[in-house]
């Protein structure tokens, strides 16, 4: 699928999950709500409140326009309600074919010294630091146990991505596995999208894509989401289940590594299965 189909499918897949009842500012047709035969908005009806003709907005889901510009951009964005990282998706897609020809190798990435001191710095809470297409590039000792060791697996296999689809353990780690995968698709998407010649994001997702069946479903399913505060239940053989409170936060100096630092209240039960866990790490 190329950058325009892409474009074109996620537009059609907004649309549908766009609710008219929702939506201010569209021209009634008289109709009776409860007998339209479209899920979500129609095609005119996004037309409308984005400002453009409808031949226009058809051609921009059937993949046949190729500049768009930002005002058109910003329409269609507020016509169908999308966040700030499903613009940026979009925006990136557009753009995305003028700036490929800046291909980068798929050279193995870093973090700085500096980061890698504060992660081993942390102990009451699990730190995992990615980069490019979800490399793990440093953990604690407390994420390696929670997670995985990225120390214990092949260099190509040092990715959270990859172990989330390709690993079993990982679907025992993950209590609600399929939320958590398909959010890594999307980030993923981000990515593609947002470096378009990242020879080291397509090789994961090529990866990805040639050896899991799992991952070939989500990818084919419209949609970009980038998580950066969220909550997951985790599941380890020696303390059983827990919630975790996930916050990424962006690496200074770095457009792609996140710190991603997972915690528990204090006092709360998680909070007393972390303290097992360390005392473990003894």
């Amino acid at each position: 699928m190329n950058a325009r189909e892409e474009f074109g499918g996620f537009l059609r897949a907004a649309r549908a999950r766009t609710a008219p009842a929702t939506v201010s500012g569209l021209r009634s047709s008289g109709a009776d709500p409860r007998q339209r035969r479209v899920k979500g908005l129609r095609r005119e009806e996004v037309a409308q409140l984005a400002g453009v003709s409808f031949d226009y907005y058809t051609r921009l889901e059937q993949g046949r326009v190729g500049h768009v510009s930002d005002a058109v951009l910003r329409g269609v964005a507020d016509a169908l309600r999308l966040d700030e990282a499903e613009r940026r998706y979009l925006r990136d897609l557009t753009e995305g074919p003028r700036r490929r020809a800046g291909t980068s190798p798929s050279r193995r990435e870093r973090v700085r010294p500096t980061i890698r001191h504060l992660v081993d710095a942390f102990s009451d809470v699990s730190v995992m630091v990615t980069g490019r297409g979800m490399d793990v590039l440093a953990v604690n000792k407390l994420a390696a146990e929670i997670f995985f060791d990225p120390a214990a697996a092949p260099a190509a296999e040092r990715n959270l991505a990859v172990w989330t689809f390709l690993d079993p353990a990982a679907r025992q780690r993950y209590v609600e596995w399929q939320r958590i995968a398909q959010g890594m698709v999307h980030g993923l998407r981000l990515q593609a999208a947002g470096n378009p010649g990242d020879a080291r994001v397509a090789e994961v997702i090529a990866t990805l894509r040639e050896r899991s069946a799992d991952f070939r479903v989500m990818w084919a399913k419209p949609g970009a989401f980038e998580c950066t505060l969220a909550r997951m239940v985790m599941r380890h053989p020696a303390v059983g289940e827990f919630r975790l409170d996930c916050e990424a936060f962006p690496v200074p100096g770095d457009a792609v590594q996140k710190m991603n630092v997972h915690s528990a209240p204090a006092g709360s039960p998680a909070d007393g299965k972390l303290a097992e866990l360390r005392g473990l790490l003894v």
